[in-house]
C-alpha cells in the first residue's frame, strides 16, 4: 500500500503544478465579439457580450442584419416604430430574440403580428425603447443604483437590476449588450416585456 501511495503522490503534484493559473479576468475573443468575465465581487458589473462589427450602421440596419431578431424587426414595421428609430434621433433599443417571442403563447404572438392590432402592439414595442444612448455601464450606475423606474417610449416604466452576474430589465436578462449604432445603442434581451 505504501508503494502505491509513493507512485501516486508524485503524479498528483506533477498534475497540480501544470494547471494553468486562474486570473481575475478571463477574456474570450471570437470573430467580432468580445466577452469579458471579471472576477465576482459585489461591485463588479455583470458580464455582457459586446459586438463591435456594426460601424456605420443605424439601429434598423443592425436589427435587419440579425436573423435572431427577425420577429422584432417584423413588429417594428407593423407598429410603424421603425421610422422613428431609423432616423437621426438617438435611442436605446432592448430587442427580444426570436426565441423570446416564440416563448409567448402562439395566439398572443399571432395577435401582435396582426396589423389590425397596431394600437395594442405600439406600446409593447415602444416598451423596449428608451430615448438617449444608454450603455450597460450607464444603466448600472444610474438606474440600478437608485432602483428608479426608467421611462420607456411605450409609456411604461422599467426597473433595471443586477442579479448575480446578470443585468435585468424587469424580468428580462440582457444577454448581449452595447451594440453601438450611428443613432443609438442596441441590447439583446431574452424575454418580451408585455406590460
Amino acid at each position: 500500500m505504501k508503494r502505491a501511495t509513493l507512485y501516486i503522490l508524485p503524479l498528483f503534484f506533477a498534475f497540480a503544478c501544470t494547471q494553468p493559473e486562474t486570473t481575475s479576468e478571463d477574456q474570450v475573443q471570437e470573430e467580432g465579439t468580445t466577452t469579458t468575465t471579471p472576477a465576482a465581487t459585489s461591485t463588479t458589473p455583470p458580464a455582457v457580450t459586446r459586438t463591435s462589427d456594426t460601424a456605420g450602421m443605424n439601429l434598423i440596419k443592425i436589427i435587419d442584419s440579425r436573423p435572431d431578431l427577425s420577429i422584432f424587426r417584423e413588429l417594428l414595421h407593423t407598429s410603424y416604430i421603425e421610422g422613428i428609430i431609423g432616423n437621426d434621433k438617438v435611442f436605446t433599443v432592448f430587442a427580444p430574440t426570436n426565441a423570446a417571442f416564440e416563448a409567448l403563447p402562439k395566439a398572443t404572438l399571432e395577435e401582435l403580428k396582426n396589423p389590425a392590432n397596431v394600437a395594442k402592439l405600439r406600446p409593447i414595442i415602444g416598451g423596449h425603447i428608451m430615448t438617449g444612448m444608454h450603455k450597460t455601464t450607464n444603466i448600472i450606475e444610474t438606474a440600478t443604483a437608485r432602483q428608479v423606474p426608467q421611462q420607456m417610449m411605450g409609456g411604461n416604466e422599467v426597473v433595471f437590476t443586477v442579479k448575480g452576474r446578470d443585468l435585468m430589465m424587469g424580468d428580462a436578462m440582457i444577454i448581449e449588450g452595447n451594440i453601438e449604432a450611428t443613432n443609438g445603442m442596441l441590447h439583446i434581451i431574452d424575454k418580451v416585456a408585455t406590460k
